[in-house]
């Protein structure tokens, strides 16, 4: 009842909140679209050469994968295929090709002749079943 009674007394008093919530709606919108586009900048985002990297190693892969070079090499043990394939690559690109069992056993690591590991390198991983068993290929490729 006292508070209808100011609302009467004074009807512009009502007026100066709204005006208030809408500056602090404002402000506060302001804020938040700052603080939004200072975290899209400060985003770190993969180089165009490493996304590149990592796409050759996906492809190279699935290759491997679909010609069933990796499942062939697994089960013989005879990985002169794989190495063969790999020294066959174009010569500015170094790669590494590294084969684990389920238990993260490494069974093969093949570097490409005439590479030396380098720090900035793509990776890429993709998952097989031979005789019943899951492995994972990893490979890394980086400029050489």
């Amino acid at each position: 009842m006292i508070l209808t009674k100011i609302i009467i007394d004074r009807p512009h008093s009502r007026i100066g909140i709204i005006f208030t919530l809408d500056a602090v709606l404002a402000v506060l919108l302001g804020l938040v679209l700052v603080f939004a586009a200072l975290s899209m900048i400060s985003k770190s985002s993969i180089s165009y050469t490493q996304a590149t990297q990592e796409r050759f190693a996906l492809d190279n892969l699935a290759i491997l994968e679909k010609t069933g070079l990796l499942q062939l090499s697994v089960s013989s043990q005879d990985y002169s295929a794989l190495q063969h394939y790999i020294d066959n690559t174009p010569d500015n690109i170094c790669l590494k090709l590294e084969i684990m069992d389920s238990t993260d056993m490494r069974i093969l690591s093949i570097l490409k002749k005439y590479c030396t590991i380098s720090d900035t390198q793509s990776i890429a991983r993709r998952v097989f079943i031979t005789d019943n068993q899951i492995f994972i290929a990893e490979m890394e490729v980086w400029i050489g």
